[in-house]
């Protein structure tokens, strides 16, 4: 009678991945060279399906106990999967690694592709809120209970003149969080002259840096399919629109623009028109 073969033992019989009878060739440890080498003895790169099939013939096998797979971990069958960044930095990473063949130039021209050529600060920020809390839009129906938090507070818990400066100052708060060093300048239910004064101030305090200008227009209805935001004139009592192409004049370039409202894609398309009117603009980039 054979003596019974140990489980581990079995497991081990089948975790040798250059195994001759499952790679086709011989054993590394001998005389022959590996089957993944080339004619000039280097190893050649093997494709990201053929990594995968390699760990799992490694693990994978008949066995008494169905392959070591089996009695692996969640975690650890994980683990032996390779994982590929496919991003531009990591593929010049690589070619940085190989170095054969690859000169100063070549490698510098490769980094270009991914790296920011111009380091840009944010150095100046305008912060529009038109709430005009207490009065709903003509074109918003909020149900009862509906979503009215602004920057964490409750508009209607307080007074609207001091729940509109707590909102400002809490949107202010949570973006020097962000960015602790730039200008802050905030307008509380502006008229057009006071974005219009809010934005070239930002531009001459930064210069040729960047401007983040954020709108929030819950208080006033959506923006129009024309490209136009809308603000309050001096009396409160009506609604009047501003164009982003005007918004933007002002703004100059660069500058992030932050439409906190409803239905602001429209904007977007508003800008891409613009940016196409304008040719020295650098088409913007909608962010979801």
């Amino acid at each position: 009678m054979e003596p019974p073969v140990s489980p581990l033992r079995s497991h081990q019989q089948h975790l040798r991945p250059f195994d001759g009878t499952h790679s086709g060739g011989s054993s590394p440890l001998g005389g022959e060279r590996s089957p993944r080498s080339s004619e000039d003895g280097t190893r050649e790169r093997q494709s990201p399906a053929e990594l995968t099939q390699s760990r799992e013939n490694s693990v994978h096998g008949p066995s008494a106990l169905g392959g070591a797979m089996h009695a692996m971990s969640p975690e650890m069958q994980l683990s032996l999967y390779p994982l590929f960044f496919c991003e531009d930095r990591h593929e010049s990473a690589e070619v940085c690694r190989e170095g054969a063949g690859v000169s100063r130039a070549e490698h510098a021209a490769e980094v270009s592709r991914w790296r920011m050529k111009e380091r840009m600060k944010t150095t100046s920020v305008a912060l529009v809120m038109c709430l005009n809390i207490g009065v709903d839009p003509p074109d918003v129906l909020k149900i009862s209970p509906c979503a009215r938090m602004e920057c964490w507070i409750n508009p209607l818990a307080m007074q609207p003149a001091k729940a509109l400066e707590a909102i400002g100052k809490a949107l202010q708060a949570q973006y020097e969080r962000w960015q602790p060093r730039a200008k802050y300048k905030t307008q509380l239910d502006p008229t057009v002259e006071d974005v219009k004064k809010l934005c070239q101030s930002c531009r001459r305090a930064a210069k040729n840096e960047r401007v983040l200008l954020h709108y929030n227009g819950h208080g006033v209805p959506r923006p129009t399919s024309n490209g136009e935001i809308w603000v309050f004139n001096k009396s409160y009592t009506q609604y009047i629109p501003l164009s982003v192409c005007d918004l933007q004049s002002w703004t100059g370039n660069p500058a992030i623009y932050v439409f906190d409202c409803g239905g602001a894609g429209v904007l977007v398309d508003a800008f891409l028109q613009l940016a196409q009117q304008r040719g020295g603009l650098a088409k913007p980039t909608p962010r979801t």
